[in-house]
């Protein structure tokens, strides 16, 4: 299960409003330095969040900390681990205090990084305040885009950096971005994120068990972000019955999802390969596992890609509203 997992990674203060219902409060106002147009978006329980207009759409800039549907269901929670990485139900978890340095306690940790909710929940629809959603592949794709084509400076080597949090631990940035305060995203350089995966504690003992190596693919970073357009994406890690990442992942799940097949030698029990047919060419040999995945748009490095993860794995959510430009998004993401 452990070993599935990490094949399958290769791939603000909440404020109590005084409007209860979901609602949205524009502010026609643009910043001093002519930047991005700001609004705002409260959610069924009253929680505030800062949102922003980028192209066709308008994006939350905070991750999302509702414990319930926009119908007032409760969310189910406190999950174990094993009840977690085995429900089909919709659920959200808090990433433990415990495992972060400089957050001591589960309201600091929500307050800075929202809630980490499996896909199943994204699944129901009911997430989001009436008349916004969880982004698609197609939302990703299409926010992507639209800086590509309009901003020479913008490509698909770099529009990562432009919409992740300036926050960073040593920023080069300097100023307000240079902080340790959370939220942020922890200094530069895959030694520090093998650091993180050393102290991580599993049920069966503490990294790296016998056999065990760094042999997933994670590229150097984060590189410093500068946040150009007000999204402020923050690394808030992921939660699969325990946390993981925060500071280094950045994942927001879309609404998409799909099977896939993995492939393990029956007598290694090396993971040979994860394909797209359960009847692919050269894998008869090899001990076949149905995967049920969700896609989620990562913003780890500057190159943005969708990654594949089991459903069950805890991210957190953006929410959006507007039209995608008709025809859909000019460029595609991996």
């Amino acid at each position: 299960m452990k070993t599935k997992y990490f094949r399958l990674l290769l791939a603000a203060t909440a404020v109590m409003s005084l409007v209860l219902l979901p609602g949205c409060n524009k502010n026609d106002q643009k910043d001093e330095n002519a930047g991005p147009f700001y609004g705002s978006l409260t959610d069924i329980e009253g929680n505030f969040y800062k949102t922003v207009e980028i192209g066709w759409g308008e994006w939350m800039t905070e991750n999302f900390r509702a414990t319930k549907y926009n119908d007032g269901t409760p969310i189910p929670t406190g999950l174990d681990p094993a009840e977690w990485s085995n429900t089909l139900e919709g659920a959200y978890a808090v990433y433990p205090h415990e495992d972060v340095d400089g957050l001591d306690s589960d309201e600091e940790v929500v307050n800075a990084y929202g809630l980490h909710y499996n896909w199943y929940a994204v699944e129901t629809g009911k997430l989001c305040p009436p008349g916004w959603r969880v982004p698609s592949a197609e939302d990703w794709h299409g926010l992507l885009s639209y800086l590509i084509d309009n901003y020479d400076e913008i490509n698909a080597e770099n529009a990562g950096d432009f919409l992740k949090s300036c926050r960073q631990v040593d920023s080069p940035l300097g100023d307000d971005c240079n902080t340790n305060i959370h939220p942020r995203w922890n200094k530069d350089g895959v030694d520090h994120f093998k650091e993180e995966l050393l102290r991580i504690r599993l049920p069966e003992g503490e990294y790296p068990r016998p056999g065990f190596e760094f042999n997933f693919v994670f590229e150097p970073g984060p590189l410093a972000g500068t946040d150009e357009f007000g999204f402020a994406a923050l690394p808030a890690g992921q939660y699969s019955g325990m946390g993981f990442g925060m500071g280094y992942i950045c994942n927001y799940w879309t609404t998409d999802g799909d099977t896939r097949y993995m492939f393990i030698c029956p007598e290694t029990k090396e993971i040979i390969g994860i394909e797209l047919s359960h009847d692919a060419p050269g894998m008869d040999e090899y001990i076949m596992i149905e995967l049920d995945t969700g896609y989620a748009q990562n913003m780890n490095s500057i190159f943005p890609s969708m990654t594949m993860i089991s459903k069950t794995t805890g991210f957190p959510v953006r929410c959006v509203r507007g039209d995608l430009p008709e025809g859909g998004p000019v460029f595609r993401f991996p």
